[in-house]
C-alpha cells in the first residue's frame, strides 16, 4: 500500500514545489543580471574617477589647468549619459522580470486543479 501512495505523494509534492522552484529560478536570474549591471556601473565609475584624478595630476601651469577644467564639463556629460544608460538597463531588467513573473503566475494559476465546492 505504501508503494502505491508514494507516486501520488511525489507527484503532489512536485506540483507544490515546481512553481516555487520556477519563481526562485526567475529571482536568481534577475539578481545575477542586476548584480552584473551594478558591477559594470561601479567599474565604469571607478575607471572614470581614476582617469579624472590622473588628469588633475597633469595640471602643471595655468594653461593645462584650464584644459583640465574644460575637460571636467565633458566628463560630467559622459557621467550623465552613463547614469542614464545604467538606469535604462536596470529598468529594462525590471520590466523583463515583471513580465516573466506575470507569465509564471498565469501559468501556475491555470495549472491549479479546479475542485467543485
Amino acid at each position: 500500500m505504501s508503494q502505491a501512495t508514494t507516486p501520488n505523494i511525489d507527484e503532489s509534492f512536485e506540483r507544490l514545489v515546481a512553481p516555487c522552484r520556477s519563481y526562485a529560478d526567475l529571482m536568481l536570474e534577475y539578481c545575477q543580471k542586476l548584480s552584473a549591471a551594478q558591477n559594470d556601473a561601479i567599474r565604469a565609475g571607478t575607471d572614470l574617477g581614476m582617469a579624472q584624478a590622473r588628469t588633475w595630476l597633469e595640471a602643471r601651469d595655468a594653461e593645462t589647468f584650464k584644459l583640465v577644467v574644460e575637460s571636467q564639463q565633458k566628463t560630467t556629460e559622459d557621467i550623465s549619459e552613463r547614469f542614464k544608460g545604467d538606469a535604462d538597463r536596470i529598468m529594462a531588467l525590471s520590466r523583463e522580470y515583471i513580465l516573466k513573473g506575470q507569465k509564471l503566475v498565469e501559468k501556475n494559476v491555470l495549472s491549479l486543479p479546479t475542485r467543485p465546492v
